[in-house]
């Protein structure tokens, strides 16, 4: 019953998450590729908090879930702000960010936030933006469970309406999720199970290691097309599910 009631939640949801992804691709003039990845994170976010949704508390799913999914979002797009063309103003605010979080390295999260807030005259959800975007490494969602907890995103209602185009399936990430738990399982096993060139596909798309790659990213690294890419990656995954089996 709970499978059936965390489906319906995420197929609900499918739009919501297509259009934020669209407005933050907008927003930061990502390319298409990113704007894949975001969709993938906002998705994953969206199957992780469907299965801690409680529907007695009386607020809706998505109002439930936005703050969550538009945080994995803002992690995932740092990632890509060091590779694309950022406006002078915005690469400016990060480093003025970057600044007054070294200077105050002492202080917790919350603390930094609410002085980059002050420091900075903006608003506490455009510091908490700005933070995530600074940050250079991972960070856990842990770190932030306060500022999920005390709503300081706020849903955006003005975002465009949902374009007529395909949207990654849910259910084709929760697949891929398992993927990635069966590769990681066997980290220390892989040069052993694959060939030299697929223990490295597997390795960069999914960050063993390293930051994830894309296709594409995979794909100028070995110069080869995100098609020959792709079909190694899922040959890779039969051998290693073969392995376990």
């Amino acid at each position: 019953m709970k499978k059936n009631k965390n489906e319906r939640l995420i197929h609900e949801n499918y739009d919501n998450v297509y259009r934020l992804a669209e407005s933050l691709s907008k927003t930061y003039s990502l390319p298409f590729e990113a704007f894949e990845d975001l969709q993938k994170a906002g998705y994953i976010s969206l199957i992780e908090q469907s299965a801690n949704f409680n529907e007695s508390k009386g607020v809706p799913f998505w109002t439930y879930a936005y703050s969550g999914v538009r945080l994995k979002m803002l992690e995932e797009i740092r990632f890509f702000l060091d590779t694309v063309s950022i406006s002078e103003h915005l690469n400016k605010q990060i480093g003025k960010v970057r600044k007054i979080c070294a200077e105050n390295s002492q202080f917790s999260v919350d603390e930094q936030i609410v002085l980059i807030s002050n420091t900075m005259n903006i608003s506490t959800d455009k510091a908490t933006e700005l933070f995530i975007l600074s940050q250079k490494r991972k960070t856990s969602i842990d770190e932030y469970r306060s500022m999920l907890d005390s709503n300081d995103f706020i849903h955006d209602k003005k975002l465009d309406e949902k374009l007529l185009s395909d949207i990654l399936n849910p259910e084709e990430i929760v697949i891929e999720n398992e993927q990635k738990q069966i590769a990681e399982e066997l980290t220390d096993k892989l040069d052993e199970i694959l060939n030299p060139r697929h223990t490295e596909y597997i390795r960069m798309y999914y960050g063993i290691g390293c930051q994830p790659h894309t296709f594409a990213q995979i794909g100028e690294e070995f110069c080869v097309g995100t098609a020959t890419v792709e079909k190694g990656i899922k040959a890779a995954l039969k051998k290693l599910k073969e392995h376990l089996s």
